[in-house]
């Protein structure tokens, strides 16, 4: 949900005592009137200016897409699972060790300010067209947002030792063509895990956050129904 009773004491707190801060907020249902749907609107505006970055996801629209293919129960289940993955998959890029590591000095330069918009996404690829597998589900993630606004970016590549200069290369060309203008920060690792495999992690902040509204327009763009099995 958004959070409007402690959350804003808490941010508030976090905020004095600048700390890196990440909010993850998801949006109320229509149904559960235009009164909740304003609050949790002023409640973002209201923490906007003590976290350092903001992913604004919408219940509604994933619904929207899903009602009748999928258990309702499913369909809620989406969102949680995709950021359990994503923020799981935050930790491992920071703890492991690569052969161009990312710690967390390079999370706080990318997360680094107030407000910000944040773009996340994470895919894999394997076969013979693996790398272009891979950037073609990061690119229509349906959580990925908008990233051609994003003004940092860092993202990390894994893959078994099978992983090519080649590969890292082409990944990297295609993230920067997002922003070529953006500071770009990456990382890329070997490991047994992903023999034959490759996987993108990405993270990317804009200065501003727009608000509720053009969260809902940028989700329901991007949104895929296809990729809803």
């Amino acid at each position: 949900g958004i959070g409007s009773g402690a959350l804003p004491v808490f941010t508030r707190a976090l905020s004095d005592e600048k700390k890196l801060t990440l909010g993850i907020f998801v949006l109320p249902f229509n149904f559960e009137g235009e009164k909740k749907n304003q609050i949790a609107q002023n409640t973002l505006k209201n923490l906007k200016e003590n976290l350092s970055g903001m992913i604004v996801l919408s219940n509604e629209e994933i619904l929207k897409y899903s009602e009748k293919k999928v258990p309702l129960k499913k369909s809620l289940a989406i969102m949680n699972d995709a950021l359990i993955n994503y923020l799981l998959d935050l930790l491992e890029m920071i703890f492991q060790t690569g052969i161009i590591n990312i710690d967390f000095a390079d999370l706080q330069t990318v997360l680094k300010g107030r407000g910000q918009k944040v773009f996340f996404g994470r895919a894999f690829g394997q076969g013979i067209n693996r790398t272009e597998d891979a950037l073609k589900e990061l690119f229509e993630d349906y959580f990925f947002g908008s990233p051609l606004k994003a003004k940092k970016i860092l993202f990390n590549i894994s893959g078994g030792f099978d992983l090519t200069l080649k590969e890292v290369e082409r990944i990297g060309e295609r993230i920067s063509e997002l922003n070529p203008g953006a500071k770009i920060i990456f990382g890329f690792s070997r490991l047994p895990k992903y023999d034959k495999k490759i996987k993108i992690l990405f993270l990317g902040t804009s200065e501003n956050f727009g608000g509720i509204e053009e969260a809902k327009k940028e989700i329901a763009l991007w949104f895929k129904p296809e990729e809803i099995i």
